[in-house]
């Protein structure tokens, strides 16, 4: 079966639409999903999927069972394992000593406005650097991501839905995939 990662935005956070991750897991995997674990409270998973399911259909389908069993519905964001992978790989960033705390990468849900990178430009400090990679929205905060007056407001320059999380959150679920 093939290996699927989805990140779900605005669960568990500050208290808030709490969604307990061994229950969620078992749910799915009475759902048909296969060897489910997830990562870390926030809403990330790893699983296995019959082939015929596109990644649209499956966040659709995560957001409605999360719904149904918690009564919270949060945007499922669904990729590939090779796109994931690859998202990963291609961080601009990767370089940096601090990667794996000060990296983050939003994740889009459509087509970014262009005139978006114009405001996160001007948003910038010296320090940090940011770069649109196709659906994935690379920023490098060496200060701490609560610093950042550009992270605060990605989403909004962007006028698309995202999700954002950490390198070092990425590398964990690629090594629960592998483990």
């Amino acid at each position: 079966m093939p290996h699927r990662i989805s990140l779900l935005r605005g669960i568990n956070v500050g208290g808030r639409n709490i969604v307990p991750m061994k229950p969620l897991c078992a749910m799915l995997t009475e759902h048909g999903y296969g060897d489910v674990k997830s990562v870390i409270q926030s809403g990330n998973l790893v699983f296995d999927v019959p082939a015929k399911r596109s990644d649209a259909a499956l966040a659709t389908e995560i957001s409605d069972l999360i719904e149904k069993g918690f009564d919270v519905k949060p945007r499922a964001f669904v990729l590939k394992e090779d796109a994931f992978r690859s998202t990963i790989e291609d961080n601009p960033f990767a370089d940096r000593p601090d990667a794996e705390k000060s990296v983050h990468f939003w994740f889009l849900d459509g087509k970014p406005a262009s005139s978006g990178l114009k405001k996160l430009e001007e948003l910038k400090t010296d320090s940090e650097s940011f770069e649109l990679k196709g659906p994935v929205f690379y920023l490098h905060a060496p200060d701490g991501i609560g610093r950042s007056k550009l992270a605060e407001v990605v989403e909004k320059a962007l006028g698309v839905p995202t999700t954002a999380r950490k390198l070092s959150t990425l590398l964990k679920m690629l090594a629960l995939r592998e483990g």
